[in-house]
């Protein structure tokens, strides 16, 4: 009961007790102890009936209100928690939704056409893979990633004999950390009794305890979308395996990790930074295959030239080097293997 209406509601009653007393007959002394001695014990009882009353009111209040309180807040936990599961659900599907988008972009199958370039004022033509590999060394390098090669042996000579059927395991696919187009062989060696293409990953072939010899062998084999071609065709898509799923690259042969310059042509540098290519003139290469100092990988050099400069006006490495042009260097590398150079 509230204390602040205890007080009040006791005089009330003992002002309606007196009124009461007063408007009767007149008592004896001990008629009127006895009746003050009833009145009091009644109020006695009437006030601890009423704060028993009040106390069980507040005590039904106050558990009611912890009930409810209670109650409430467990449904609202209940719908955070069903919010929060909702949205942890609608963003995972997003997620997933988007991979499954992100992966049928990446594998969606391409041909790459042939480029046109000049050598020593002669036309050549390369493919272009853009630039997935990791730079080194401020570009006079890329970096290289492991290929495994399956072997049942060596000969006397030490030349790997190859297990037929078997598919090459790559460690890393385009887009993912460790990744490059330039990857190092590592011989696999598997008894006789290996059935080819039991293995299909890196995590299989470490868990499997089988010996694994690493070579100084680098080969240029970019990973493209299956179905992908090159324009003259040559060389086609070879399978390898990644993680137990089935991948595809182009076999372009041994190659260096050293790079080769490659000259492109700039008026100059907008606000951001960014190259503004001379239109119409084409890349001048430094060298073709065959030649010392060859490789896929290309060092890119932006030569700037004068507004007035009439495209490919130069096409040879010794103009560019002889006209006194301002050469920036960006630190970009290019995987453009050669197809074919015009005769002199």
């Amino acid at each position: 009961m509230n204390a602040r209406f205890y007080p009040l509601r006791v005089g009330l009653m003992l002002t309606a007790l007196i009124l009461s007393a007063c408007g009767g007959v007149a008592a004896t002394p001990t008629e009127d102890a006895a009746a003050m001695a009833a009145g009091h014990a009644t109020e006695t009882a009437q006030v601890e009936s009423a704060m028993a009353v009040a106390h069980a009111t507040e005590t039904a209040q106050v558990e009611s209100a912890m009930a409810i309180a209670h109650a409430t807040e467990t449904a609202q936990v209940e719908s955070a928690m069903a919010a929060a599961h909702a949205t942890e659900t609608a963003t995972a599907e997003a997620a997933i939704m988007a991979a499954a988008h992100a992966t049928e972009t990446a594998q969606a199958p391409r041909i790459i056409n042939l480029t046109q370039g000049w050598y020593q004022d002669r036309q050549t033509f390369y493919y272009d893979f853009g630039s997935n590999s990791p730079v080194l060394n401020e570009g006079k390098q890329v970096g290289v990633a492991p290929l495994y090669v399956f072997v049942t042996g060596f000969d006397a000579q030490g030349k790997p004999q190859f297990l037929a059927g078997q598919h090459n395991i790559v460690s890393a696919i385009p887009g993912e950390k460790g990744y490059s187009d330039l990857w190092r062989v590592n011989f696999v060696v598997v008894p006789s009794t290996y059935v080819p293409d039991t293995l299909k990953s890196v995590a299989e072939i470490m868990g499997g305890g089988f010996e694994v010899k690493e070579s100084d062998v680098l080969v240029n084999c970019p990973v493209v979308p299956k179905g992908s071609g090159l324009a003259e065709g040559t060389p086609g898509l070879t399978q390898g395996w990644y993680n137990g799923e089935a991948i595809y690259y182009f076999d372009f042969g041994p190659n260096p990790a050293d790079t080769a310059p490659l000259y492109a042509f700039i008026t100059g540098l907008d606000a951001n930074g960014n190259p503004q290519f001379v239109e119409g003139q084409q890349n001048v290469l430094s060298v073709i295959p065959g030649d010392e100092g060859y490789s896929a990988f290309w060092d890119v050099n932006l030569v700037k030239v004068p507004a007035g400069y009439q495209p490919n006006s130069i096409k040879n490495v010794a103009e560019i080097m002889s006209g006194g042009f301002e050469i920036v260097h960006p630190g970009i590398v290019v995987n453009c293997p050669v197809a074919r150079t015009a005769s002199p």
